[in-house]
Order: structure tokens, then C-alpha cells, then sequence
């Protein structure tokens, strides 16, 4: 028989022969890999909501009743033009006028028609802007509250108080998942040493008539190898079963609850913000595997020796 058909052949057997110390194994693995496939999934879903309202969340300036369609384009002209010592840079502008306030609301509320009928059009102007970056938001709402455009201006939409708490929450969110994982994975490599310690303890007879019949070291612990990579194999299953689903019908949700909470948004971002989520968890489970199978073979070796 060869090395890896003996292997394989003994792993298997030993994983389905003790069947409790196996789902022990594999249990604990899974709660770890779950773990951080959940923290994955938070971190995922604050980075692709900041994606967003740095490409889509505008700052709205709504104008004084009897602002002038000059005053606005004025403004319009000020923000566009480069200008380096203004500390921030627009992308795009979009004037409103107040025939296009008066459509947009007849659109949402067709029964007011009768109201401007009666009162005429008392809307006003309204500018939206977007900056380069979430980080000019501040620069901008800074540079639109000068006093000489305090005549015209009535209000300004800020969001930037929402993007500055997703900032810090994403900030908070990677440190406490880099202590959580650390945590975990220290747990697992824990329970891994000490399950394969029963199990070298519970075949040490048969592992003694080897030596005498001459196998080597790693004839011995080939089989103790697969077991614990079949430990690991079979937790990511778990987990990839558990989190596909769920990604898939988290992520149209989040998706929608973005494009309400801000502005719109593309079908073609839930695939992106899923695809995100997987190659986060792929990755994590991969390295989980990985890590797990150095440690079973550094503690096979290391129990071997003695």
C-alpha cells in the first residue's frame, strides 16, 4: 500500500471511527470559522456602504424663495472652476429650477396639481453637488456657509455625519474582528493540539507495533495528517453551506436598504457586494484550513517524539 493510499485510507477510518472526538473537532471549528464569516460579512457590508456614498450620496443646497436662477449658476460657476486653495474638488453639479422641483413633486404626490393651480409655484431652486471624495464633504459645506452666499442660501443636506460614523464604526468594526479572529483561532489551535493529543494517547499501542515493524515517522502520521485536514475540510463545508444562502439573501437586502437610505443603485451592485463577501470568506477559510493543518503537523511531530 502506498503512502498516500495508507493515509488517506487510515485518516478516514479514524475520523468515522471516533466519531464524537470528530464532531467535537468539528463543531469547535466551525463556531470559529462562523465567526469570523459573520464579522466578514459586517465588514464587507460597511465598506461597500461607504463605497456608495463616496460614488452616489451628493450634498443638496436648497435656495432662498427669491433666489434667482443667476444666483444659482453663479454658485454653480464658483464650485466648478479649479481652485486649488479651495480644498476641495466637484465631480458634478445639477441645477433644479423650480418647474423641475414642481414635476419631480407632481410625479410622488399627483394631487397636489390643484394646489399650484391656486397658489402658483412657491418652490425653489435647488443645487446638487458632487464632491471628488467623502472627504470633501466637510471642505464643501465649509465653503458654501461663506456669508456671501448666506443671502441665497436657505439650507444645505449634509451627510456627512453619517459617512463619519460609518468611517469610525468600519475602523472599530476591523479592529475588534482582528482580536476576535486572533481569539478564535487561538482556541482552535488549542482544541486541535489537545484532540490529536487523545488521539495519539488512544492508538499509542498501534502506533508502538508500527515503529517495531520499522514504519517511519511520517508513515505514522500521514493518517494523523488527513484526519485533521478532513476536520477542516468538512467545518468549511459547514460553514460555506450556512453562509451562501445567507449571503445571498442578505445581500439584496442590504443592497435595497443603501439605495433607500442614500440615493439609487445599480442590480448589477448586489452581485458586486456578494462577490466581496465570498472572497472575504474564501479567503478567511482557506487560511483557516491552512492553519489548522500546520498545527496538526507540528503537533504530530511534536507527540511522536516522545
Amino acid at each position: 500500500m502506498s503512502l498516500l493510499q495508507h493515509a488517506i485510507t487510515s485518516g478516514t477510518r479514524n475520523f468515522t471511527r471516533n466519531i464524537w472526538l470528530s464532531l467535537t473537532a468539528v463543531t469547535i471549528l466551525v463556531v470559529s470559522l462562523s465567526a469570523v464569516g459573520f464579522l466578514s460579512l459586517l465588514s464587507t457590508s460597511l465598506e461597500y456602504a461607504i463605497q456608495k456614498l463616496d460614488s452616489q450620496v451628493n450634498i443638496v443646497v436648497f435656495f432662498q424663495e427669491d433666489a434667482t436662477l443667476e444666483n444659482v449658476q453663479f454658485l454653480d460657476k464658483e464650485l466648478t472652476q479649479k481652485n486649488d486653495k479651495r480644498g476641495f474638488d466637484v465631480i458634478s453639479t445639477k441645477v433644479f429650477t423650480k418647474e423641475d422641483e414642481k414635476q419631480n413633486l407632481l410625479k410622488r404626490i399627483p394631487g397636489i396639481g390643484d394646489v399650484f393651480d391656486l397658489v402658483g409655484n412657491p418652490l425653489s431652486y435647488k443645487l446638487e453637488i458632487q464632491p471628488k471624495s467623502i472627504n470633501d464633504f466637510d471642505s464643501a459645506v465649509n465653503f458654501l456657509s461663506q456669508d456671501k452666499y448666506k443671502d441665497i442660501i436657505l439650507s444645505i443636506k449634509n451627510p456627512s455625519s453619517v459617512i463619519n460614523n460609518l468611517k469610525r464604526l468600519n475602523t472599530t468594526s476591523k479592529t475588534i474582528s482582528l482580536i476576535v479572529i486572533a481569539v478564535f483561532a487561538l482556541v482552535s489551535i488549542l482544541v486541535m493540539i489537545n484532540i490529536l493529543r487523545i488521539a495519539v494517547y488512544n492508538r499509542r499501542e498501534e502506533i508502538e507495533i508500527m515503529r517495531l515493524v520499522g514504519a517511519t515517522n511520517t508513515y505514522i502520521q500521514s493518517p494523523f495528517i488527513v484526519e485533521g485536514v478532513l476536520y477542516n475540510i468538512v467545518a468549511a463545508c459547514i460553514v460555506l453551506a450556512i453562509f451562501i444562502p445567507l449571503t445571498n439573501t442578505l445581500a439584496p437586502a442590504i443592497n435595497n436598504y443603501l439605495s433607500a437610505a442614500f440615493v439609487s443603485s445599480e442590480q448589477s451592485d448586489i452581485s458586486q457586494f456578494s462577490t466581496k463577501v465570498f472572497i472575504n470568506l474564501g479567503i478567511n477559510i482557506i487560511a483557516g484550513v491552512v492553519i489548522g493543518v500546520v498545527t496538526i503537523y507540528l503537533a504530530i511531530q511534536r507527540y511522536l517524539k516522545k
